[in-house]
């Protein structure tokens, strides 16, 4: 299986025979790493977007990179995405904010319909 990248990170500003003055080094190549490297990135740059979302929307947030990774296991992370059936990471309680007794990896589906329900008890 050939493992395709969420997060394209890594570009080149400038081939490497044409960049400018002053700049040097030789930029990383994830067209060499392995696929357990390319999931370990992705996984490490959705918690970055997860916390600054929660940052930006003012939510509570106590998740380390850590407790991240312990939740979206590899196997866990190939199954994650929009999909009715593919996972996503949900908070329990919606007033708790995302704290790691507060958070589930959960079916999409699953998460929509209690979603709905709870959206109906917040509007009575």
């Amino acid at each position: 299986m050939s493992y395709k990248r969420k997060y394209n990170l890594h570009k080149l500003k400038w081939p490497l025979h044409d960049r400018p003055k002053g700049v040097s080094g030789i930029k990383p190549n994830p067209d060499n790493w392995t696929e357990e490297a390319l999931i370990k990135k992705d996984i490490h740059h959705a918690y970055l977007k997860h916390r600054a979302q929660a940052k930006f929307r003012k939510e509570d947030y106590s998740l380390t990179r850590e407790q991240w990774e312990q939740l979206w296991t590899q196997e866990r992370w190939l199954l994650r995405g929009r999909g009715r059936n593919d996972l996503c990471l949900a908070m329990l309680d919606p007033s708790e904010g995302w704290h790691i007794n507060n958070v589930e990896v959960m079916e999409r589906m699953d998460y929509l319909l209690r979603n709905k329900e709870y959206r109906k008890l917040k509007n009575e």
